[in-house]
């Protein structure tokens, strides 16, 4: 089942998007970062957004970007793409 949350009032935080030194996306960094956000109640997040880093990403590496954060924060926080 799909669960949207609406965005809270409060901070949105940018996420960065950790890479490898060989250019791939550092998966178990990424759900650390996420981890972090949700022990530390953050308020919502944004990825593959103002950070930069995306454009640079294929798509294939966005969905799996975003799959990971599904995964670790859905119906935790609101995520906005």
């Amino acid at each position: 089942m799909n669960k949207q949350i609406p965005m809270a009032k409060g901070a949105t935080v940018a996420l960065v998007t950790p890479f490898t030194e060989s250019g791939e996306v550092d998966v178990p960094s990424l759900r650390a970062i996420l981890q972090y956000h949700v022990e530390s109640e953050t308020d919502g997040l944004c990825i593959l957004g103002t950070t930069g880093e995306a454009q640079t990403m294929s798509m294939e590496e966005r969905a799996a970007v975003l799959k990971v954060a599904v995964e670790e924060v859905k119906g935790i926080m609101p995520i906005m793409v």
